[in-house]
């Protein structure tokens, strides 16, 4: 199979080898390209012919065109391998072009090679977050708005999925709560969605202050001061006071969400046991598994900063996966409501969970909290085409203006899943009683116009 790329691309690839620190030297190039094809059948015949001789411009020219032409190794681009190596050790003005190289080459791989096991072709799934609903009169507008759009803009008639990651309301108030449970009721009456294709998960909008705040009760410092590190994280000291939570009084912040949304919107309870706070839905007709957890689990009016997932609830979670190998071939994707990076302190900082995730198969992170769309990776296996977790944020669908991030108004997530592939449809909304539009913000190389879309290859 010969890829082939348009000029532009070709150019930049080139120009990204032949300045890159390891194409400094023949020795240096060389074992770049043995250290990304190590293991790969057919790569002894991609390496054959090559001439990596100086000068780099020209080297770096012989290996792109060689492994342009050689194409595919097994299940991947061989060209896109080699990027994918480079790509660890680039800087980061650099790397954006490369995720974009490497996705122009593995589109072509996809194309090429037919449906891969993923999930169902066509299926379109809705991925909404930090709604922060107010009022009914906000619901109604805004799902009006949303509708206007799928319908009209993208031709998206019907859902297959919805999923909500944090931050349903503002303040945790019944009447908020109302406000998203008759968003939701809109959204699933104008698209057909069924209630088993819905995934809630909290955010730390999403728990009641005045019930953490009732669940610390005034204690004696000599305790405090006898408790290891561990057992310290239950206390509030300030000014010489000290008070300790009652951890049964301070599980039931998460009961006004549970009982005014969860239980009205998918029909069940949700468990104020932290170790069961995480829900498996799997969608079979669409091969489609998602897990959802809760990141604010320790989150408090004081500690709003305690972004994180219970091991337990990890651990209960893939135990569950584990005892049913027939979802072992679906696309997997989990669910939170905190970042893992931010330039704010409240984001998820013990982060071993991942590894779990990417072990256990699962493909793609959905998120939001940040309020603005993005999309990042975590590698597992440090091998080109190894396991890894593409990480989406979705932006916020309906923040109060002085919320928004600078450059990033309001915004929504339409994924199109397919054979080998995702496409994530982004949305933007820059007025608060107009029209969603096309969010082109994903760069696609000097030059060229930035697009709505990206995709994620599976």
């Amino acid at each position: 199979m010969k890829a082939t790329v348009e000029r532009q691309d070709y150019l930049s690839l080139v120009e990204v080898f032949a300045t890159h620190p390891d194409f400094r030297t023949e020795d240096g190039r060389w074992k770049l390209v043995d250290e990304a094809l190590r293991g790969i059948p057919g790569a002894e015949r991609a390496k054959g012919g090559l001439d990596l001789r100086d000068p780099p411009r020209n080297a770096a020219g012989s290996l792109v065109g060689r492994l342009l032409d050689f194409g595919r190794l097994g299940e991947r681009h061989s060209l896109a391998l080699v990027v994918e190596t480079l790509q660890e050790r680039i800087g980061d003005d650099q790397r954006p072009e490369l995720d974009r190289l490497i996705r122009v080459l593995e589109s072509r791989e996809v194309a090429s090679r037919g449906p891969a096991p993923a999930a169902s072709p066509n299926a379109q799934i809705l991925h909404l977050s930090d709604l922060h609903f107010g009022t009914l009169a906000d619901a109604r507008n805004f799902h009006s708005q949303l509708a206007d759009d799928l319908s009209r803009e993208l031709g998206c008639t019907r859902l297959d999925g919805l999923i909500c990651s944090g931050d349903l309301t503002l303040t945790s108030s019944e009447g908020e709560y109302e406000a998203t449970r008759t968003f939701i009721d809109l959204v699933r009456g104008e698209s057909g969605l069924a209630r088993e294709r819905i995934v809630l998960v909290p955010g730390n909008h999403d728990l009641s202050w005045p019930l953490a705040q009732a669940a610390y009760v005034s204690a004696d410092t000599s305790a405090y001061a006898a408790a290891d590190v561990q057992e310290q994280r239950r206390w509030i000291v300030e000014d010489g006071t000290c008070m300790v939570r009652d951890e049964d009084r301070y599980r039931q912040r998460f009961a006004p969400y549970g009982d005014r949304l969860h239980r009205p919107v998918m029909g069940e309870p949700y468990p104020l046991d932290y170790p069961d706070q995480f829900s498996l839905h799997h969608w079979p007709e669409l091969n489609l598994l998602v897990l959802g957890l809760n990141s604010a689990w320790e989150i408090d009016h004081v500690h709003r900063d305690r972004a994180g997932i219970h091991p337990e609830a990890i651990s209960t979670a893939l135990n569950a996966l584990r005892a049913r190998p027939d979802w072992a071939d679906c696309l997997k994707i989990a669910v939170w409501h905190h970042p893992l990076a931010s330039g704010e302190p409240s984001y998820i900082k013990d982060q071993g969970f991942l590894e779990r995730l990417a072990a256990a198969g699962f493909r793609l992170v959905l998120h939001g909290h940040i309020h603005k769309a993005d999309v990042t990776r975590f590698r597992y296996d440090r091998t080109p085409g190894g396991r890894r977790l593409d990480i989406l944020a979705a932006g916020t669908f309906g923040a109060p203006s002085r919320q928004w991030v600078p450059g990033y108004p309001l915004q929504y997530q339409l994924l199109h899943l397919g054979p080998g592939r995702v496409t994530v449809e982004s949305r933007r909304r820059e007025e608060p009683n107009g029209a969603w539009k096309p969010d082109a913000r994903w760069l696609q190389g000097p030059g060229k116009d930035p697009q709505p879309r990206y995709v994620v290859v599976l």
